[in-house]
């Protein structure tokens, strides 16, 4: 993405990064979890078993936001990179071939989180998550939504683009 004000390729970037992201924090909340129960069946101080937990118990959240970010900041520099973009008629025909591809690779990656997400073990860690998990199940609509987004700024203003 250095260098230039918008590609394609930056969108499916952003995208699999996402998608990356999700998939380790959940391979990260079931080990810190494992983690958390092995501290607490071992012979360790009381004290060293509630602070475990209670740090353990805090990583969803913070894994929800960092999720929650690593959308939100790339989707909005999409949003001004389009509008820097100048406009053509043809980009119409290019949207409506991106957003297609969009729509099959959200439903193949909605497929492979709900398989991933009924794992028993990653079920019960990703459970106490709350966006991340959400946004993978409905990951077809927030990838539409986001390409719909890019596409309206980039074809709802003139041949010059933006000033």
């Amino acid at each position: 993405m250095k260098g230039k004000k918008g590609n394609l390729s930056d969108v499916f970037t952003i995208i699999k990064f996402a998608v990356l992201f999700a998939i380790l924090a959940s391979i990260s909340l079931v080990v810190l979890f494992k983690f958390n129960d092995a501290v607490a069946s071992s012979d360790v101080p009381t004290l060293t078993k509630t602070k475990s937990s209670s740090i353990v118990d805090k990583f969803p959240l913070i894994f929800d936001f960092m999720f929650l970010m690593a959308l939100l900041i790339p989707w909005g520099f999409s949003l001004w990179a389009a509008s820097k973009i100048p406009s053509d008629p043809l980009f119409i025909t290019i949207i409506i071939f991106v957003l297609l591809l969009l729509g099959l690779g959200g439903i193949y990656v909605e497929n492979f989180w709900d398989e991933l997400s009924t794992n028993a073990e990653v079920s019960t860690s990703v459970n106490k998550a709350t966006i991340f998990p959400f946004l993978l199940d409905h990951f077809t609509i927030v990838v539409l939504l986001y390409a719909l987004t890019v596409s309206m700024v980039l074809l709802s203003k003139d041949r010059g683009g933006i000033s």
